[in-house]
């Protein structure tokens, strides 16, 4: 009789266990397996189904969303399309059918968003793509950043006018300013010279027209060079104040000025790359971009002049991290004003360094950690942009989920408790790790290859609802159904329902998570929960006669009660999930056993359960076993 037996409850529900193969050392209150669940509040649920198809695209690899100031936010999408090696990026709120871009080869791309732009680097997972450059996107057109020096000739020489251009020799040239705000590197090649009389102005003749995307053409001058030797980059330059030019068809240009006038210095323009090569990855730092992983400086990190994300410094704009090694930098991640540098997998590295407003060559690099790192997309990215909050910053390495908070436990990863599972990951397909965080659910998504898959095959999903240490947070495994196929996972900040969303991009394109809808594409998913091996009295053999559970739900719950190492098994009576409400359902069985396990499962479609408490009632019986010899 029920009567005769204790009930053990479990009313509350921390997550995925497995840490061995011995499903009883799993803690109570944690779950040897559990497959498409979620917890919320203090009940465990059926997660949300990806139902349908929300932008269908054919060929789908990655996807980012990105925002532009008083829109809608909106999807840039790479499709690779075999036998074609083209990489083409769409942008979903303008067009699903002419691309912004192609580059053959490009089988994957990372974004930044700076200035209300969004700059684009193509990839191919490991490198930056050989050949090719960033690009920036404002919405409506896509170009390369950076820009020529102005070419061709032109001509200065004393204005017929009165001025005052101090007497003297003065070298003078052009730079060109695009549409995002680069300054290009001076030109033509040759600058001209002239020999100021003291007495008038400068006539500026045949001044070059720069290419499409030219906005403005600045004048730069010396100040009077008494003796000069023909090196024409052998002396200061200077913006000429009034020698803006703000459009790009005047060819004639008179001009006065004050050598005195001569303030703002360009001499960092010599030196300025005029493309910025494609990279692995980009992140913010303070008011620069880094830009990491070239394909010809896999370990260089380059760091662009504050506020001027486009200008880079050939010479002493980067900093490199240990150049001997075989593996080269993947993330990047800005902390408390020190910006952090990851290499991995096996074993991975990090470094840390920290601007100290001269040249990034003499910013300071510290090894902070030679057996944690990460992959690409292994750092944490929220929503839309990569980062850190104030409290800490994650790392998916080979070993392990990190938290860091000004320092890494590397003995206590908060993947602790699913270590098992984390092992599980192929570390050969590393970089087709994804991970993303939803900071308002308080949920870390993980998009993973498991065992031999190459590319991604389930999601782990940790809620971090109760705190960020390996003992508070909660582990579930999703596995998609319905041919989706994932590549690609994000987190939307829906302006329209006021909520956040989670996203998954399959090869026929992105699908929406939706509440209270539970399929995926169409196709049902098994959800699955397994308690842990309950008992009263170690080591004793147990009489479990009946189990009790507070749920509700839609469908038919197949519910099943097994003893150690699923030896025996009990099928039970289904459970119908619609009249559970206001009832606490007992299901009368027998088992003996040293420790008993409640699986619950449903596989139809459109079924879904809630949990808020179980009970299983037991007994011991016998210290030993019958034919147990001493």
């Amino acid at each position: 009789m029920i009567q005769d037996h204790t009930p053990i409850e479990v009313n509350t529900f921390g997550g995925l266990f497995g840490r061995d193969s011995f499903t009883d050392s799993v803690p109570a209150d944690h779950f040897i397996d559990c497959q498409n669940t979620i917890t919320e509040g203090y009940e465990l649920r059926t997660r949300d189904g990806f139902p349908a198809l929300t932008t269908a695209i054919a060929g789908l690899r990655r996807f980012h969303t990105y925002k532009i100031e008083g829109q809608a936010d909106r999807t840039l999408i790479l499709t690779v399309n075999p036998p074609s090696t083209d990489g083409k990026i769409y942008d979903s709120a303008v067009s699903l059918l002419t691309p912004i871009m192609t580059i053959p080869g490009m089988t994957d791309f990372s974004v930044c968003q700076a200035y209300n732009r969004i700059y684009i680097s193509p990839h191919n997972g490991v490198k930056g793509l050989p050949g090719q450059n960033v690009w920036i996107y404002n919405g409506q057109t896509a170009v390369e950043a950076g820009g020529d020096a102005p070419i061709g000739t032109f001509y200065a020489a004393n204005s017929t006018e009165a001025g005052n251009v101090e007497k003297g020799t003065h070298v003078v040239a052009f730079v060109y300013e695009t549409a995002t705000g680069f300054v290009t590197k001076p030109g033509p090649v040759a600058f001209p010279k002239f020999d100021a009389d003291g007495t008038h102005k400068l006539h500026l003749t045949s001044i070059p027209i720069g290419p499409a995307g030219t906005m403005k053409r600045r004048l730069i001058s010396t100040r009077a060079i008494e003796g000069y030797n023909g090196d024409q980059e052998g002396y200061e330059y200077f913006f000429v104040p009034g020698g803006t030019i703000n459009d790009n068809t005047t060819t004639d240009l008179i001009i006065d000025y004050f050598d005195a006038a001569l303030e703002v210095s360009v001499d960092y323009l010599f030196d300025q790359l005029s493309r910025i090569p494609a990279c692995l990855w980009m992140a913010p730092y303070r008011k620069r971009i880094a830009y990491g992983g070239e394909d010809a400086n896999p370990s260089m990190v380059r760091f662009s002049k504050s506020d001027e994300p486009e200008s880079l410094d050939s010479l002493s704009g980067f900093i490199v991290c240990d150049p001997n090694e075989t593996v080269g930098v993947k993330s990047g991640i800005e902390y408390r004003d020190n910006f952090y540098i990851f290499k991995g997998v096996i074993p991975g590295h990090t470094y840390t360094t920290k601007d100290n407003t001269f040249e990034p060559s003499t910013w300071p690099i510290i090894t902070l950690d030679r057996g944690i790192g990460c992959d690409l997309n292994g750092s944490s990215q929220y929503m839309d942009a990569k980062g850190a909050n104030s409290d800490f910053f994650l790392i998916a390495d080979a070993a392990g989920l990190y938290a860091y908070n000004g320092g890494f436990d590397a003995a206590n990863p908060l993947s602790g408790k699913i270590d098992n599972l984390w092992k599980r990951i192929n570390k050969k397909a590393f970089n087709r790790l994804q991970l993303v965080i939803d900071p308002k659910k308080l949920l870390i998504y993980i998009l993973v290859p498991l065992d031999t898959a190459v590319e991604p095959s389930h999601i782990i999903v940790c809620d971090y609802g109760n705190g960020i240490t390996v003992n508070d947070v909660t582990w579930h495994l999703w596995t998609i159904s319905g041919n989706i196929n994932p590549v690609s996972i994000g987190v939307w900040g829906s302006s329209l329902f006021g909520k956040t969303i989670c996203r998954i991009g399959g090869v026929t394109g992105i699908y929406n998570q939706e509440e209270n809808n539970y399929n995926d594409n169409g196709n049902a998913y098994a959800s699955i929960v397994q308690f842990a091996m309950l008992y009263t009295q170690s080591g004793w053999i147990h009489s479990f006669n009946a189990l009790r559970l507070r749920a509700g739900g839609m469908g038919n719950m197949a519910v099943i009660a097994t003893g150690l190492d699923n030896s025996p098994s009990i099928n039970l009576p289904s459970m119908n999930l619609a009249t559970g409400a206001g009832v606490e359902r007992i299901f009368p069985f027998l088992l003996t056993n040293e420790k008993c396990s409640i699986k619950l499962r449903l596989t139809a479609y459109n079924n879904w359960f809630k949990i808020r408490k179980m009970e299983l009632f037991g007994r011991p019986l016998w210290a030993t076993r019958h034919n147990e010899d001493y």
